[in-house]
């Protein structure tokens, strides 16, 4: 395995773990705001903690399958 193998299997796994770890903080954060959204009858704190676990799970993905195609173009066969 190359340095560079090495390096982007690392780079996934972290990155997608990030993702992950990003999505539970933003479900958290949504759920710990739902009593109060529901009693002032406003969604923002609802939407601010879906919007990170959407974004981060995104970002993570993104980030770690462009790791993976890297990963492909450069392999040796």
């Amino acid at each position: 395995m190359s340095a560079y193998d090495h390096f982007a299997a690392w780079g996934q796994t972290v990155l997608t773990s990030l993702g992950f770890l990003g999505t539970v903080i933003g479900v958290s954060l949504a759920v710990g705001g739902l009593r109060d959204a529901m009693l002032e009858q406003d969604p923002t704190s609802l939407i601010v903690g879906l919007s990170t676990a959407f974004d981060t799970t995104f970002l993570g993905l993104v980030g770690a399958i462009q790791y993976l195609v890297l990963r492909q173009l450069t392999s040796e066969t």
